[in-house]
């Protein structure tokens, strides 16, 4: 049905269903004459044709309507189930299916993976309250969307955790992305109240090998070693796994 509607404008489909009606009306008529042994002439088969041209397109424009609400409420759905509620950004599930299309598309997986967390945001919460806090990852959200190249997937994974799927060739151009989101970040100060809040982040960085062939579980697992690294080397900063000794 959803291919049919999305192929079909909503006029089209009321001329086809009744264009149906008119035709199994017709042939209704021309069936049940012939069964019973009785002739049919021309003005019989208009009279036949004339209730399905009144009645067919308002019948027909009320339910195809109704289609197309129920379709558009189902998208409606099945975005919201993809998104985070709090940042409208991917959730981890919408996240997995994300890289798994990514992973198995025609070109292979290139660039990196990030896994980025906000440096004590627990003090947030625990400071100004969590109402805060969600200001806070809102603004890091939009920080991570505006500031990141066309084609990158942002997903909140976790309560102060993002991950991303950065589509970047080169070494040098990862780094310098990275140290600009980061920096970003650095310089965001949310306004809560009478207060303005400042927070930093730290990441984790895993550079995708040539052939792409590796799981989100693999990969998360490398991009989460080095993003350890960075926070107890002092937070506020990245380390690239494929770098680290």
């Amino acid at each position: 049905m959803r291919t049919i509607i999305q192929k079909l404008s909503r006029c089209k489909l009321v001329f086809l269903i009744t264009l149906t009606a008119l035709i199994m009306a017709i042939s209704t008529d021309y069936g049940l004459a012939k069964l019973f042994g009785h002739d049919i002439n021309f003005s019989d088969l208009l009279r036949a044709s004339i209730n399905p041209l009144i009645i067919a397109p308002f019948v027909s424009w009320y339910f195809v309507g109704l289609i197309y609400r129920l379709d558009e409420a189902e998208r409606r759905m099945t975005s919201l189930a993809r998104l985070d509620g709090l940042t409208g950004l991917l959730n981890r599930r919408a996240f997995y299916e994300e890289y798994d299309q990514h992973r198995f598309a025609e070109v292979s997986l290139k660039g990196a993976f990030v896994l980025l967390d906000l440096d004590h945001f627990k003090r947030v919460n625990d400071e100004f309250s969590h109402l805060a806090g969600d200001a806070v990852l809102k603004a890091i959200a939009h920080q991570l969307t505006d500031g990141t190249p066309k084609g990158t997937v942002v997903a909140r994974i976790g309560g102060e955790e993002f991950a991303l799927l950065l589509p970047l060739s080169s070494l040098s151009l990862i780094e310098q992305h990275v140290e600009a989101l980061l920096k970003a970040i650095r310089a965001l100060s949310v306004s809560f109240e009478q207060h303005s809040i400042s927070i930093t982040a730290s990441a984790g960085v895993y550079i995708f090998p040539e052939d792409g062939n590796i799981t989100l579980n693999q990969a998360y697992q490398h991009a989460d070693r080095a993003l350890y690294v960075a926070k107890e080397s002092g937070r506020d900063r990245f380390v690239i796994a494929n770098l680290e000794p």
